[in-house]
């Protein structure tokens, strides 16, 4: 019950608000919920009223059993309205959204309307059923592949494919390279309004070190190290343990704080131990005590002392 009620206080929210650009995100049992979480917040950040809908008004479950959403609206009631972005993530949902009608005429009307339909992984499939797939450049799942070509498509193994207002992605280990295009598509296309609260995508890679302020500024040198070194990188060999050695020789005392420079300690070479006897026969396996036993060294195999065949009581 309290799933419920969180779900619907995060999701749902006020009618259709007027002049902000709406999104619909389609889930059923079995949804992957790294996808559809995904999916909604990043469009929520951009600025657009995200609805969640479904075949019915109940409590979906997602795949790995992590999560579970309520819709806000039906998929037929759905149909009435006209919505910039339609989503579906990937996971089994898509199979069971599939079978449905309505489904497949929403995805061809927002096609039509000049929305955009995005497709996630296996949501390939409503693509298909919705007869979208012939002549179009798609992607998405491996396991969706051979229903793309055989439903006309051309399949496309990039993180981003684009065919007119219908574009995909494989899964969600390509988002970081699929949203931010999607969003500059988006903005394009002058469905998004305003400016992204955290600026312009380059502006957000790569930030002034002048706005951040001196105390966010890198510095170019330890204090400490000869000539000024530069700030070592988090896969430099100065990150790296090893020994402690100040740079002005291995007895004088390392500044709290600063770098080792010296080479990482290597382990010593061990020989393998000789597992055959003097004669070349297999040697008797090494034992607790016992007549036989023996005791492996970096010289070889050598018999254990007489009194390791005396019983333990003696």
């Amino acid at each position: 019950m309290l799933k419920c009620i969180c779900a619907t206080l995060l999701f749902r929210g006020p009618g259709a608000i007027a002049g902000v650009p709406r999104a619909l995100v389609l889930v059923h049992d079995l949804f992957d919920e790294i996808e559809a979480f995904y999916t909604i917040y990043r469009l929520r950040e951009m600025g657009m009223d995200v609805r969640v809908a479904s075949t019915e008004l109940r409590e979906f479950r997602g795949k790995n059993w992590a999560a579970t959403l309520r819709p806000d609206l039906t998929v037929r009631e759905a149909l009435s309205e006209r919505w910039d972005v339609v989503a579906i993530p990937g996971g089994y949902a898509p199979d069971r959204l599939r079978r449905y009608d309505e489904v497949k005429e929403l995805a061809r009307r927002a096609v039509e309307q000049g929305g955009v339909l995005v497709s996630i992984c296996h949501a390939a499939w409503v693509v298909i059923s919705a007869g979208l797939a012939r002549g179009r450049r798609l992607t998405g799942s491996r396991g969706v592949w051979d229903d793309i070509r055989n439903a006309g498509g051309m399949v496309v193994d990039e993180p981003y494919v684009e065919d007119g207002n219908v574009i995909s992605t494989r899964s969600y280990s390509d988002f970081p390279e699929f949203w931010p295009r999607l969003e500059a598509k988006l903005r394009g296309m002058g469905m998004l309004p305003g400016r992204h609260p955290m600026g312009p995508a380059d502006s957000r890679e790569a930030p002034n070190a002048a706005a951040r302020g001196p105390d966010r500024v890198r510095p170019s040198a330890i204090p400490g190290l000869p000539g000024g070194a530069p700030w070592p990188g988090p896969t430099d060999a100065a990150l790296r343990p090893r020994r402690a050695t100040s740079p002005a020789g291995p007895r004088a005392p390392l500044a709290r704080g600063a770098p080792s420079l010296s080479p990482p300690r290597r382990p010593a070479a061990i020989s393998r131990p000789n597992i055959r006897g003097p004669d070349r026969s297999p040697a008797p396996s090494p034992g607790r005590g016992g007549i036989g036993a023996v005791t492996l060294s970096r010289g070889g195999a050598r018999r254990a002392p007489w009194w390791a065949s005396c019983p333990r009581t003696c």
